[in-house]
């Protein structure tokens, strides 16, 4: 169970873990705040902690503020969607045929059986995503790996929603975010460059931004342009209450690191009600989605 604690207006929910160091993060949508910290360390060095990152922590949610995020998309004929930068307007054709993506002089047209859902048309999307991503990746990694004198172990292309890359340079492997595949080249190259370094450097410290300076000159200005595009619309609230009826039926199916207090409320209960107050527990500002409401009263007329 976090504690929270208060600083001004910013409500910090402080976590406890078996760790050396402690973690600062500040999450999208809205901006909420969470420290994990050594069980040894007491409140009070967390508090001080805490106070001294104000700043940056407030530069945090103004920037998740002020960042431009896309429309929903429904995959009908006409709708604006993206690659590798270049706006491109989608045609859907329905056929009994297996689903496929193709982008050729600038139109991209999505095949999908007769009368499928959004989901449907937005998985394979997505999944045609991955593979532009992939494919562009080889080709920088042919590059990039032998100019650095670094090698990653194993390269994971899948939806991220609050980084466009990540690496574990214990582990050597690297993450990069599917909607890369959605904004300019140089953007891709600057994130997986940026990680490749992490393997050399598990830091931003000054040896970092040295071979950041020297490798690629020109990574503030791409960095600059990747942080004003716009980013994948979200709908944290639904997504997360759609979660109880998956798990009511299939507890273990979902393991994203937002619905994991979920399922092991499901686990152990299977109550509609605890992992209601679980969700609210990690996100308060959950309980303002009307999908949350909608399902709160619902638990409260059967009786939890």
């Amino acid at each position: 169970m976090a504690t929270m604690i208060s600083l001004g207006d910013i409500t910090i929910a402080v976590t406890r873990k078996d760790i050396k160091n402690l973690h600062l993060n500040v999450h999208p949508p809205n901006g909420r705040v969470t420290i994990s910290a050594p069980r040894h360390l007491s409140l009070n060095a967390v508090r001080s902690f805490a106070i001294g990152k104000l700043r940056w922590i407030r530069q945090q949610q103004k920037n998740l503020q002020d960042q431009e995020r896309e429309t929903p998309r429904d995959y009908l004929n006409r709708e604006t969607h993206y690659v590798w930068g270049r706006r491109c307007l989608l045609t859907v054709v329905e056929a009994n045929e297996r689903p496929s993506v193709e982008w050729r002089h600038g139109r991209l047209t999505l095949r999908i059986r007769p009368d499928s859902e959004v989901a449907n048309r937005a998985a394979v999307m997505d999944a045609w995503y991955r593979e532009q991503l992939r494919a562009a990746v080889a080709a920088l990694l042919a590059r990039w790996q032998p100019d650095l004198g670094v090698r990653a172990e194993r390269i994971f292309v899948q939806r991220m929603r609050t980084r466009w890359g990540s690496c574990n340079p214990k582990a050597r492997t690297i993450r990069l975010n599917t909607d890369l595949a959605k904004k300019p080249h140089e953007c891709l190259e600057y994130i997986l460059v940026h990680e490749l370094i992490h393997l050399l450097v598990p830091n931003h410290g000054p040896g970092f931004i040295d071979l950041m300076n020297r490798h690629l000159p020109g990574w503030p200005r791409h960095r600059e342009w990747l942080n004003r595009l716009p980013v994948r619309h979200e709908d944290w609230g639904t997504e997360l209450v759609k979660s109880f009826f998956i798990l009511r039926d299939r507890p273990p199916v979902l393991s994203t690191a937002a619905n994991l207090k979920v399922r092991d409320a499901f686990r152990r209960t299977y109550t509609l009600k605890t992992g209601l107050d679980l969700i609210v527990q990690s996100d308060a500002s959950l309980a303002n989605d009307p999908s949350y409401q909608r399902l709160r009263e619902y638990a409260r007329r059967r009786g939890g």
